[in-house]
């Protein structure tokens, strides 16, 4: 029985035994890039290269697979030829088994590769998404931090033109009181004065002399006039016009009213039309009908008696003694 695996080829290694079933085959070897390929890739990306080295792979799969068809036909005919005679040496079954297993080995390796390729990508492609979510957040950041300094750069001019404006708005305070107090030492001006010229140059005055022209206020007396300008004959010449003009008063009431009860009826506002009968919505003369609550309007008018004739009596005329004549 032939064997199937010399023995001294079981310490061959595999690769070595493998690829000397493909005609012309070599040993396939990972190499680093060359300067050139390391600097396109940095040129043009990760993805790019990834993208090339899987047609790469591809492309050498495809080779591969059509050299290992090519082999495989040849045994074929090869065992075809032989038919059941044994030939010297390695029969052909042996070696399309061998290219068999490892073409299975290849395909195998390559799949792995091939995933392990698009993982990377995956990874790349996830670590390239979280770069960007990094730079995007960086960059929120970076304009949030110059809004804060740029608001921050405003809010210091702010408080520092506050704080010149309240220094020289404070020295100007300053030179206004110390000249209203030297004005005073003076004596050019009184504690009112003083108070007074504070205030007109539009600053606020002391608490101080604020209190000491406000006692100075109190102490103030109206001034006295020693002249007499009351005229004996014109008040009584005023008097005796109001007492003349009093005594005509009834008088002149009455016509008055005549005038205004006149007008009213010729103008037909008053409470009779003209066939003298009452318009609509007026009492009566009398009001013994009614029904007055007189608590309604006896807090305004006082207590109110119908039966009282004079309660609507006219006007009582205020009787004005004339003066005296001295």
């Amino acid at each position: 029985m032939a064997k199937m695996i010399p023995t001294e080829d079981k310490c061959a290694s595999k690769i070595e035994g493998s690829s000397a079933m493909i005609p012309g085959g070599a040993v396939q070897r990972a190499t680093l890039p060359t300067t050139s390929v390391a600097r396109d890739m940095m040129k043009n990306g990760a993805e790019e290269h990834l993208r090339l080295a899987i047609q790469m792979a591809q492309e050498r799969a495809l080779q591969y697979q059509s050299i290992v068809d090519q082999e495989a036909e040849r045994l074929q005919a090869e065992i075809d030829a032989l038919g059941d005679e044994q030939p010297e040496g390695m029969h052909p079954g042996q070696r399309l088994l061998g290219l068999i297993s490892d073409a299975a080995y290849y395909m195998n390796d390559f799949i792995s590769r091939l995933a392990a390729i698009y993982q990377s990508e995956q990874k790349l492609r996830q670590g390239d998404e979280k770069l960007r979510q990094g730079a995007r957040q960086q960059a929120f950041r970076e304009a949030e931090a110059r809004e804060k300094l740029e608001l921050a750069r405003l809010q210091a001019e702010q408080r520092g033109k506050e704080i010149e404006y309240r220094i020289g708005a404070d020295a100007r305070a300053a030179r206004v009181i110390a000249a209203a107090i030297r004005m005073r030492e003076r004596e050019e001006l009184d504690d009112i004065g003083v108070a007074e010229y504070i205030e007109r140059q539009g600053v606020s005055v002391p608490a101080i002399l604020a209190a000491r022209a406000a006692k100075a206020i109190t102490l103030l007396e109206p001034p006295v006039s020693d002249i007499n300008d009351v005229d004996d004959e014109q008040l009584d010449k005023e008097a005796k016009e109001f007492a003349s003009l009093q005594a005509n008063h009834p008088q002149w009431l009455a016509e008055r009213r005549a005038d205004v009860a006149t007008i009213v009826e010729d103008l037909g506002c008053g409470d009779y039309d003209h066939n003298g009968e009452r318009k609509a919505g007026e009492f009566e003369a009398n009001d013994e009908e009614l029904d007055i609550d007189p608590s309604a309007t006896a807090e305004i008018y006082g207590d109110y008696d119908a039966s009282d004739a004079g309660y609507d009596a006219g006007d009582d005329d205020i009787a004005i003694e004339p003066p005296e004549d001295d």
